[in-house]
């Protein structure tokens, strides 16, 4: 069970991505592993919940949607990621989830389909890896209410911040445009990249503070959406990069130091960037 009333983040404080929101949320879950067998799992889990009296959407920070919605969803989420001995990244394998769900407003329900794969090969490279990550996803309901789109942009991490560090792998990031800037009733993205070999350090600091790694990695993508509707239709693509540092303090707590670069490519627009800094805190 969980609730909030105007929930509210200290991360926000530092940064461009805000899960703070005003108004309430009411809601439960249920999550079960249906099998595990490291590092082989499959988990099942189904949830409902109801906001509020909200000014934007739970899920996009940058839409202004209805006060009240109620949100159902069902996943089933399968892992299967591996690596070699000091490995820094998952370096093969595959990871797999589909989600159904529905919101529902003002008498009206938007049902909701997305699949997400990645799938990833280990390189002769020491601990380099290459992964193609893709989503796609489809939205029903009345096409001018923003609860019948999808929203994409942005690497997604704030300047300190405690999430994971690649934040442009999930499905809604598109590193190089704004938070939220592309809707998409329908969409097909799809994202490769490339693990470098990472960098160790035997001599970067003293005992209680010292840089123990640093991996780099690029990426190039493209996002479709409105595939049903030629007039909204819109293709994007992105090319960038990103390198973590990994740092430890007092032997036993780590930070992670990240930085990106992306820029985005649509026809007929100027293309846009988009630079990234951020801490992930004592994880």
């Amino acid at each position: 069970a969980r609730g909030w009333y105007n929930g509210a983040d200290f991360y926000d404080l530092f940064g461009p991505t805000k899960t703070s929101r005003k108004g309430y949320a009411l809601g439960g879950g249920y999550k079960k592993n249906l099998f595990f067998d490291d590092p082989r799992k499959l988990d099942g889990s189904f949830d409902v919940d109801y906001f509020g009296n909200l000014e934007r959407l739970p899920s996009f920070q940058n839409v202004v949607g209805p006060k009240s919605i109620l949100s159902i969803e069902g996943s089933l989420a399968y892992k299967n990621l591996r690596g070699s001995m000091g490995k820094v990244d998952d370096e093969k394998g595959v990871s797999a989830e589909a989600r159904v769900g529905m919101d529902r407003s003002a008498g009206k329900s938007y049902p909701k389909v997305l699949g997400i794969v990645d799938g990833g090969l280990p390189l002769p490279l020491g601990h380099s890896s290459v992964f193609l990550r893709s989503a796609a996803g489809y939205a029903g309901g009345e096409r001018s209410s923003p609860l019948a789109s999808f929203y994409f942009g942005g690497f997604g991490n704030n300047w300190v911040d405690h999430r994971d560090e690649k934040r442009y792998r999930t499905w809604f990031a598109f590193a190089g445009l704004e938070l939220n800037e592309i809707p998409g009733r329908s969409f097909v993205k799809s994202t490769l990249e490339w693990n470098l070999p990472p960098v160790r350090f035997s001599r970067a600091g003293r005992p209680g503070f010292y840089l123990a790694w640093a991996r780099p990695a690029v990426f190039a993508g493209v996002l479709g959406t409105d595939f049903e509707k030629g007039s909204t239709r819109r293709i994007v693509r992105n090319l960038g990069g990103q390198i973590d540092f990994q740092l430890t303090v007092l032997s036993a707590l780590d930070l992670t130091l990240s930085a990106g670069y992306a820029r985005a490519f649509e026809d007929g627009r100027p293309s846009r960037h988009e630079t990234m800094v951020s801490l992930k805190i004592l994880h």
